[in-house]
Parts: C-alpha cells; sequence; structure tokens
C-alpha cells in the first residue's frame, strides 16, 4: 500500500530515492517485528544491494556484518545456462553435458527436450550484464566479514561452507517413512 502511495504502483513511475528509502523501512521493519522469532539473525538474499541501503539499515540500527559471495566466471555461467534443456512433459530440466547440478539427459530424450528462451545466449548475457550493474559495488560495501564461495563446487560443498562462516548448524530431520523403517 505504501508502495502504491509513493507512485510505485506495479513498477510505474518510480522514484528512485523514494524506492530506496522505502526498501530500507520494508526489510527494517521485518527485522524489528520479527525478532523474536530469530536468536540468530537474518539472511537478506540480494540486500543491501549498495551504499545508500547498507548506511540506511545501520541507520536503523541493524547489524549488518556478513557477506557471502558466490564466485563463478560469466563464461561459466553463460555455458550453464545456454544448455539447460527442459523436458514438457514431466518439467524435467537437464544440460546437455550435466553441468550446474542437473542430469545429463538420456539419450532417448534429447531430441524432445527443448531450450526456453531465458536460456538463450543473448538472454543470458543481458541477465548478467542487468545483475553485474544492480550488484555491482556490494563488495566494497562495509560488511565486517566477508566469505567467498567457488559456484563451480557441488551445492552440498557450497552449502556446507556458508554454514560454517555463518555458524549454522547442520539438523537432520527424519521423514516419517525413515522412522518407520
Amino acid at each position: 500500500q505504501e508502495r502504491a502511495a509513493k507512485g510505485a504502483a506495479a513498477g510505474k513511475g518510480k522514484d528512485e530515492a523514494a524506492e530506496l528509502e522505502l526498501d530500507v523501512e520494508v526489510v527494517s521493519w521485518y527485522l524489528e517485528h520479527g525478532r523474536g522469532s530469530s536468536s540468530q539473525g537474518w539472511i537478506l538474499d540480494g540486500y543491501p544491494q549498495n551504499e545508500e541501503q547498507f548506511q540506511g539499515l545501520k541507520g536503523k540500527g541493524a547489524v549488518v556484518e556478513k557477506l557471502v559471495v558466490v564466485k563463478i566466471s560469466d563464461e561459466e555461467l553463460v555455458k550453464i545456462a545456454t544448455g539447460r534443456r527442459m523436458d514438457l512433459e514431466t518439467n524435467t530440466m537437464y544440460h546437455v553435458e550435466g553441468l550446474g547440478g542437473w542430469s545429463k539427459p538420456p539419450d532417448e530424450l534429447k531430441d524432445g527436450l527443448i531450450q526456453r528462451g531465458d536460456d538463450m545466449e543473448p538472454k543470458v548475457k543481458a541477465t548478467l550484464a542487468a545483475y553485474h550493474a544492480k550488484y555491482g559495488g556490494v563488495e566494497g560495501l562495509g560488511f565486517d566479514k566477508k566469505h567467498e564461495v567457488d559456484g563451480t563446487m557441488p551445492a552440498d560443498d557450497v552449502i556446507e561452507g556458508v554454514r560454517a562462516f555463518l555458524g549454522v548448524q547442520t539438523r537432520v530431520v527424519k521423514k516419517e517413512d525413515d522412522a518407520e523403517k
């Protein structure tokens, strides 16, 4: 409601300064009203994006201390994205070389798979350019600690490294089926 009142309804007619201020207000409100549910802090994915948001959060009393950066080259990201293929019958994603955590498609399915428009090279490169424009200066903000992760590693290894950096314990949750075995 407040976004609409400030003229940002449906993303049209945004005043960039008002949008940044509002983003800080929304995140600060959430952190303030959600404090009771988290004794160890919060993970803000993709936020703050710039110095104004970073300083705005600090000005609201938020402790912004750690940054996790996934390092992977644009060339590798393009290779991963452009190699994805989808089976429309099962909505299953594959990768032609088995990269990015996706399996190679079975030979009998290869001819029936499609490449989504978002996975075409021009679109992938445009998305990467927009990403760099938006987040390019994040690493230079005043985070107390920074952890760099090799984005080409297996996902489980990346997750374990991030958990260790953040001091998060791994919890094992048994499924009901496991308990019955």
